[in-house]
């Protein structure tokens, strides 16, 4: 088991240095100068030249990335061109609030989606498997943003339950997680229902119902827990996707999180930020899928055979 954990660890390697170059790449090629966007239009030339220089902007970019990287890995991210502090202390400022709504995003979809799933499979082209099936398929098609502006309207401005903007207290935190999970409840729903459905008609689940066991028992104890793996492996993707998709749900409703960093980072072509904030996703949703992983075994004892 250990072996293994060591092993998915040093694969992230490569893959993180693949995304840096990447992004490095996107970001050095985009049109527009970080200079020019940081002293404004009316600048001089020169203002822009100078500052352009001591950006190290003027370098060859292979050059401009190895330093980047060799600093990275001594600790140090960078200095943000727009605040001109370390990046390291602004995405310590913003990453709890997008883990807490990725947090709280997941946990909503999780105790909605499985149940009603659950629900969907054992009541089988009922009227109950037909509704759900309509709203799976409808806040999978809703686009975040829309969702977002109606409870807003809804709830914010005709209703005044909850604030509509911010982060700051945890009712903060009710819209955006609810737009959020829209899209992950309904694939967990669906996943959940294809699955149960699956697995209450192998022959093992006939027999607990011959030998006498109640329908709850067969349903949470043998059919349940042998549908969890494929149901774990959503409910980390969707986590994963949760923390490094939150762009559009921390925008909508000003939450001043991870996404919205990577936002103002991009407009300006702050490339520390970016960099940093990127790499610093794309190492949790690798830490994430290694989780789901080694859930795995615990979740199905043979599977510990396939880690040594």
């Amino acid at each position: 088991m250990y072996k293994y954990i060591l092993k998915r660890l040093l694969l992230m390697i490569p893959v993180l240095i693949g995304i840096s170059f990447v992004i490095f790449l996107i970001m050095s090629f985009m049109p527009g100068n970080p200079a020019r966007l940081l002293l404004g239009e009316k600048a001089t030339p020169a203002a822009v030249e100078k500052l352009t220089e001591e950006l190290g902007l003027n370098d060859p970019f292979f050059f401009r990335y190895y330093s980047y990287m060799k600093n990275v890995l001594q600790g140090n991210f960078g200095i943000s061109y727009r605040t001109g502090m370390p990046v390291i202390y602004e995405i310590r400022a913003r990453f709890p609030t997008t883990l807490k709504l990725a947090f709280f995003s997941i946990i909503i979809a999780i105790i909605v989606g499985i149940p009603i799933g659950i629900l969907s499979a054992v009541k089988q082209y009922s009227f109950i498997d037909t509704l759900s099936t309509v709203l799976s398929m409808g806040f999978i098609s809703v686009p975040p943003f829309w969702l977002g502006l109606l409870l807003i309207i809804l709830f914010s401005l005709k209703l005044g339950w909850v604030p509509s903007y911010g982060s700051d207290s945890l009712k903060h935190f009710i819209l955006p997680a609810l737009t959020s999970s829209a899209c992950s409840f309904a694939t967990l729903l669906r996943m959940t229902r294809s699955t149960i459905l699956e697995v209450i008609r192998q022959d093992y689940i006939k027999t607990a119902y011959a030998k006498g066991a109640s329908k709850p028992r067969v349903i949470f104890i043998h059919t349940l827990r042998n549908a969890l793996i494929p149901l774990i492996t959503v409910i980390g993707i969707n986590f994963g996707n949760m923390l490094g998709g939150s762009i559009i749900t921390e925008s909508v409703f000003g939450m001043s999180g991870l996404g919205n960093l990577l936002v103002l980072s991009i407009r300006s072509k702050d490339v520390p930020s970016v960099m940093a904030s990127t790499l610093l996703l794309a190492t949790l949703f690798g830490i994430v899928n290694l989780i789901v992983d080694l859930a795995y075994a615990f979740i199905d004892p043979r599977i510990k055979f396939h880690y040594r």
